[in-house]
């Protein structure tokens, strides 16, 4: 019986993860991820189960990633930190190639049949995090006299989440970050005036 070829899981997710994020979840084949991965299609099902299921770990890799880019840079600053948030949606020059792709979770919730229940409450779970947050870090803001106190955090933080995962669409869309400079620039007018708000 020969045996079975060696291979490295983080980095087969990994891949998985780019195939997923450049051609969507609906597009992307069980061929697609055994050339992406170097495995065999036995090989795949064995250590990750379907499709769907290897989109899961990939996309939990997704949004681990996108927890930790909040944490690097909502570290009580105040709207400082927001705006260097901000910047890292709206110039995601770093991920290189990657960087016209969008973002694979509003990729794959977008497409025609959505994604299972499971990964739904997933990217659900990050955008309340996202949320939390931010309004966690206007409230120190508040706290420094940079926001207004009758301001409507939960508000603004929602908005603000809500217009920087879009300005990730307007990229895959234009295949160009500059599609999403204007977020950028409204975000800013947004944080500019929650500190007049009357």
């Amino acid at each position: 019986m020969a045996r079975p070829r060696e291979f490295h899981t983080d980095t087969a997710v990994r891949n998985a993860l780019f195939v997923f994020w450049r051609k969507g979840y609906a597009e992307t084949t069980m061929q697609d991820l055994e050339r992406a991965t170097g495995l065999g299609r036995m090989s795949l099902y064995n250590a990750f189960g379907g499709k769907e299921d290897l989109f899961q770990t990939a996309l939990e890799r997704y949004l681990d990633a996108t927890r930790r880019l909040y944490a690097k840079h909502l570290r009580g600053g105040g709207i400082a930190d927001i705006e260097r948030l901000i910047d890292t949606y709206v110039h995601p020059a770093p991920l290189g190639e990657a960087a016209q792709w969008g973002c694979v979770m509003l990729i794959a919730i977008g497409a025609a049949d959505g994604v299972s229940p499971l990964a739904r409450k997933a990217i659900e779970g990050l955008r309340r995090f996202s949320v939390r947050k931010i309004e966690a870090e206007l409230a120190l803001a508040r706290e420094c006299g940079e926001v207004a106190a009758n301001a409507d955090l939960r508000d603004a933080a929602e908005f603000i989440v809500t217009s920087l995962w879009g300005s990730k669409m307007a990229i895959r869309h234009a295949r160009s970050a500059a599609a999403a400079a204007p977020v950028g620039r409204m975000l800013r007018r947004l944080l500019h005036g929650l500190r007049t708000e009357s």
